[in-house]
């Protein structure tokens, strides 16, 4: 259970300082709320397949979506 920590904690926080410091302009309106709901489902795509494909592993092939340890 531990060795799980550690990447979520990363991963959580990798999101968080992109989502809070992320833009250089002032995000307003409906364009802010475009860009902020594709990170949203870009993000989740990701970590669905990390939890899919590579929970636990020590390294992941991406093409053939098997794991090494």
């Amino acid at each position: 259970m531990p060795d799980r920590i550690a990447p979520t904690a990363f991963l959580l926080a990798a999101f968080a300082a992109l989502a809070t410091h992320g833009c250089s302009w002032p995000c307003e309106g409906e364009h802010a709320r475009q860009v902020a709901a594709r990170v949203r489902s870009e993000f989740l795509h990701a970590w669905n397949a990390y939890e899919r494909y590579a929970w636990g592993h020590d390294a992941l092939h991406p093409l053939s979506k098997t794991a090494h340890d």
